[in-house]
């Protein structure tokens, strides 16, 4: 699709699991049905707004948590708000802490929306899990198209890609199905 940012999650398969239901009904040829935008909705990492703004938002808003309170007491549209003098930009929480994420932590956690989340919910499951050993083999978040390399070692990096240029060369097709858990098990 010309829009989805969603990834094929199962071999043999070129549509996402949103995309193949609606290209089974299209009757169209794939060629065809590829070239029609999706007009899903983006889950790609949003940032505030306010013009200068490094935090990331997880409302529809567009606002960061202390931007959003700022606006709700100021009874502006979003764009006025957004362009007025008192919406200043805020510093950075800088990068989350989990190895693989390549996304901006949403508070002094150190963690971004997503991965907050998600340790949120281990700790429910497991009060004694231990956050140092998370942070270091905790999946990324919203990646379905790519696999992330961050949190190897340079040598492990290498040589995987490497290795996936010699089958590429060889003409031999590989699944991020397939090479996630190959990546999971090295940076665990």
């Amino acid at each position: 699709m010309v829009d989805c940012e969603a990834g094929v999650r199962t071999p043999n398969a070129d549509l996402c699991s949103w995309c193949i239901p609606r290209f089974q009904a299209s009757g169209l040829t794939v060629e065809q049905f590829a070239a029609i935008p999706a007009n899903k909705i983006s889950r790609v990492e949003q940032f505030c707004r306010v013009l200068g703004c490094p935090r990331p938002s997880s409302m529809r808003i567009r606002f960061c948590h202390v931007h959003y309170i700022q606006w709700r007491r100021t009874g502006l549209a979003p764009e006025q708000f957004a362009a007025s003098p008192t919406a200043v930009p805020l510093a950075s929480f800088g990068q989350c802490l989990v190895v693989s994420c390549s996304r901006a932590a949403c508070g002094t956690g150190g963690l971004c929306n997503r991965h907050r989340d998600r340790w949120q919910g281990l700790q429910k499951r497991e009060p004694a899990a231990d956050f140092q050993r998370w942070l270091r083999i905790a999946e990324p978040v919203n990646v379905d198209h790519l696999v992330i390399f961050k949190g190897l070692a340079g040598q492990a990096q290498l040589e995987l890609l490497l290795g996936l240029q010699v089958r590429t060369d060889a003409g031999v097709r590989t699944l991020v199905t397939a090479l996630r858990p190959i990546v999971a098990a090295l940076r665990g």
